[in-house]
Parts: C-alpha cells; structure tokens; sequence
C-alpha cells in the first residue's frame, strides 16, 4: 500500500520513485494500491484524481483510493480490495475461504480503524 498525501503534490510526484522501489526490493509480481490520504481537506487537493487513477494503471496497482484516516472515509474499501486481490492471486476469495479466516481477517480490518 503506497500511501501519499492528497494535499502534496510533491508526494504524488514521488510515486514512480518509490513504486521502482518496491519492484527492484520485492522482484515479482505484488499487489498494490495507490491510496490518497488526507480526503477531509477537500480545499487542498494538489492533484487531480484522473491523473491519479492514471498513474495507478500505468504502474500496476490494483486501484487508486482516496481516503482519509483522520474520519475513516474509504480505508476500508482499500484494504479490502487489497485482501480480496492477495486472496484471488493464491487461488481463493473471501467468499470461499473459511468463516474463520474471513472473520479474523475483516476484525483485523476493524482493529486498525481505532
């Protein structure tokens, strides 16, 4: 998860440097996802969303979020698709896994919120 600040347009500017980064440490195939945080401070966008959606095509990323942490907005659509896309590549969705797992994966979810 690349997470940048919505309100920094050099932070989006460095997206290409850290998504090299992740493909020259990790040498394979990784899901990821370009999350906007900062989506409360809707007067200090730095850069536009088509751009953004973009971005996260051309480089690989599973989709593009804007989110923000501070209100809970969105967090949860991200890191779900991101589970359900790890999920998928190892041959499994969430409608197919266990009740078990699916529960401790979304309390996890739920956990990380507070």
């Amino acid at each position: 998860m690349l997470v940048i600040d919505f309100a920094d347009r050099d932070s989006f500017n460095r997206i290409e440097y850290w998504n090299n980064r992740i493909n020259t440490e990790f040498r394979q195939n990784i899901c990821k996802v370009l999350v906007a945080n900062k989506i409360d401070l809707p007067k200090s966008r730095a850069f536009n969303p088509v751009e953004a959606h973009k971005l996260a095509k051309d480089y690989g990323f599973i989709g593009y979020y804007e989110v923000s942490a501070n209100e809970n907005i969105n967090v949860d659509k991200a890191i779900e698709d991101l589970i359900q896309t790890i999920y998928f590549n190892f041959g499994y969705s969430l409608s197919n896994i266990s009740k078990e797992v699916k529960n401790t994966t979304l309390d996890f979810i739920n956990r990380s919120k507070t």
